[in-house]
């Protein structure tokens, strides 16, 4: 059986890693919360339905089926920040008559044509699709080194100048996030940043349950 396809929302540093090929891992908070989470250790999938997950407490109990948005195997179309020309007829437009935000978000046609949401976006207008080759569920602080460069940490240091980090980092960056032998923030550490940028101050403090999803960009 076909996995229907599904939209899925792409902040503009995800776009672009995922368009420079250095982004195969996004994490998502899992909601609603499992309950009492302080004690709760791990998850288990149903094998019957790929879609569903539930947690175990240290007691073994099983907590209430928690659904994830998207399954193994289904194909996702990335929605992001762009701009269009309303003047380019129904059956003209496409990728290629878009503006984004994560390729040029001081685009001079754009400040024209005006930025659309990334969640206003529609199929036509989608540039990256993705296929979901694994879901896993964990703590957002479980996040290892490796993970986060998978996350696409890379290109988001290359979007950045020195300047753009350190105002970055001034702002968003806590003692306790994870570093190197230096000192320095690692790959983790920035991802900790982003997770608070995109999420919330503390967001990152909370370590909530998170449903990270492994996938390959599909050309075409």
């Amino acid at each position: 059986m076909t996995t229907k396809e599904k939209a899925v929302t792409l902040y503009p540093w995800e776009a672009r890693a995922i368009l420079d090929g250095r982004k195969s891992q996004f994490r998502r908070p899992v909601k609603p919360q499992p309950v009492f989470q302080p004690i709760f250790h791990d998850w288990r999938q149903n094998p019957g339905t790929p879609k569903e997950t539930r947690f175990l407490d240290s007691a073994g109990c099983l907590e209430p089926w928690a659904k994830t948005p998207y399954a193994v195997g289904q194909r996702l179309w990335g929605r992001e920040t762009f701009a269009y020309s309303r003047s380019v007829s129904e059956d003209d437009r496409g990728p290629n008559t878009c503006q984004y935000r994560a390729d040029c978000p001081d685009s001079e046609l754009a400040k024209i044509w005006g930025w659309t949401p990334s969640p206003q976006m529609p199929r036509w207008a989608s540039r990256i699709t993705l296929e979901v080759k694994a879901i896993r569920a964990e703590r957002v602080q479980d996040i290892s080194e490796a993970d986060a460069w998978e996350e696409g940490m890379q290109s988001f240091f290359d979007d950045f100048t020195l300047q753009e980090m350190a105002k970055f980092q001034l702002k968003h960056e806590r003692p306790e996030f994870p570093r190197n032998s230096l000192g320095m923030l690692n790959a983790a550490g920035w991802y900790a940043t982003l997770w608070n940028h995109t999420h919330g101050p503390r967001a990152w403090d909370k370590n909530e349950w998170v449903w990270v999803y492994e996938f390959v960009r599909v050309e075409g």
